[in-house]
């Protein structure tokens, strides 16, 4: 006789009982479990659905001769805190807009800072959307995020 034969030593468990259970109770247990799960994600990972980098223009859209504020949330996903992280806007038009401090350094990010970039059009620029790259390296993970400009028609 071979060991397969044998069987187990464990006692038959049956979960037949669970084929009895009335569906409300059933659909209530398997909601509940869900919620624990997603509690339990989320309380390990908190930063799961947090983007590094968030961002907002004062006012968009803007004239053509007009001056913009762009505020630029940068967060640490990364778990542990990071030194010296240099957070870059440049323009992909260069010749249409200047970004005024185009890279600023935070000494130590634990959680979020908010930083804020002047963006100042060079000479009269045409109507249209106008791309910015924000980018930073947190704890070495690279981050980027574009941003579009809109300046509207006189």
């Amino acid at each position: 006789m071979s060991i397969y034969e044998k069987g187990t030593a464990l006692p038959k468990m049956s979960f037949a009982f669970i084929g009895k259970a009335p569906r409300p109770i059933l659909g209530g247990v398997i909601l509940i479990l869900i919620i624990v799960m997603l509690y339990a994600f989320f309380t390990t990972f908190p930063y799961a659905l947090t983007k590094a980098i968030s961002f907002s223009f004062d006012k968009n859209p803007i004239n053509p001769n007009e001056q913009v504020l762009l505020s630029v949330i940068t967060t640490n996903t990364t778990g542990s805190t990071a030194e010296n992280v240099a957070v870059r806007v440049t323009p992909v038009d260069s010749k249409s807009f200047s970004v005024d401090k185009p890279i600023q350094s935070i000494e130590v990010l634990d959680r979020s800072r908010k930083l804020t970039y002047l963006i100042n059009p060079i000479g009269p620029v045409k109507p249209g959307e106008y791309e910015f790259i924000i980018s930073t390296t947190i704890n070495g993970n690279p981050f980027s995020e574009k941003a579009v400009l809109t300046v509207a028609e006189k």
